[in-house]
């Protein structure tokens, strides 16, 4: 619990971290996105709560739903519909625009993206038809999978689009592979890669001369 200190206060005004980010961050350090320290849902809450401040605050403690939210995910979905003042061309710019950190590992900036393109392009779901959502949802996946291989690093990049994943997922298990041998080549360990994948890397070298 003593790394609640790495989440940032929250003030709902639209001064500061917005709710997006502020939740990500939570999620990052509490462990949900599979970092840090490994809270549980009643404590994800908890600290949420206790990091709001001015009208987040009021929402937070006095208001019904916030309050009477039972698990995290019922606290965040209604953070979000209630204090997300961010316009909503600003959230598809960040999501269009991400790109992996330098120190910034293929997870992390997985999970950034999936962040990022919920708020860029799902918040209008629950207003939607079913119909629709769905529609909304697939363009998303396919849109995820897009950027999330535009963003990454080189030479992490260019091996992970040479194996032309289908899917968010796949994408993301080839981009953690090549990171693992790229650790590995600069730790002087011979990086691992099937013969299949041998081949392929020959032929692109012999392509490329």
């Amino acid at each position: 619990m003593a790394l609640g200190g790495m989440v940032p206060s929250f003030t709902g005004d639209g001064h500061g971290v917005n709710i997006v980010d502020f939740l990500h961050v939570l999620e990052a350090v509490g462990g949900s996105l599979g970092c840090l320290s490994g809270w549980s849902d009643a404590q994800l809450v908890g600290i949420a709560r206790c990091k709001t401040v001015s009208a987040a605050y009021d929402f937070a403690w006095h208001d019904e739903a916030a309050a009477g939210a039972k698990t995290y995910a019922e606290f965040k979905e209604q953070a979000q519909k209630r204090l997300d003042t961010e316009p909503e061309c600003e959230k598809l710019r960040k999501f269009m625009c991400a790109s992996q950190k330098d120190a910034e590992d293929v997870q992390s900036f997985a999970a950034r993206l999936r962040t990022l393109g919920n708020a860029a392009m799902d918040g209008r779901g629950d207003v939607e038809p079913e119909s629709k959502r769905e529609i909304r949802r697939e363009l998303l996946d396919e849109q995820l999978r897009t950027q999330f291989l535009n963003g990454l690093r080189d030479p992490i990049k260019r091996f992970t689009l040479s194996r032309d994943p289908k899917t968010l997922d796949e994408a993301v298990d080839a981009a953690v592979r090549e990171e693992r041998n790229e650790r590995a080549v600069n730790s002087g360990h011979a990086p691992v890669r099937s013969v299949r994948e041998g081949d392929r890397e020959t032929d692109e070298l012999r392509a490329r001369l």
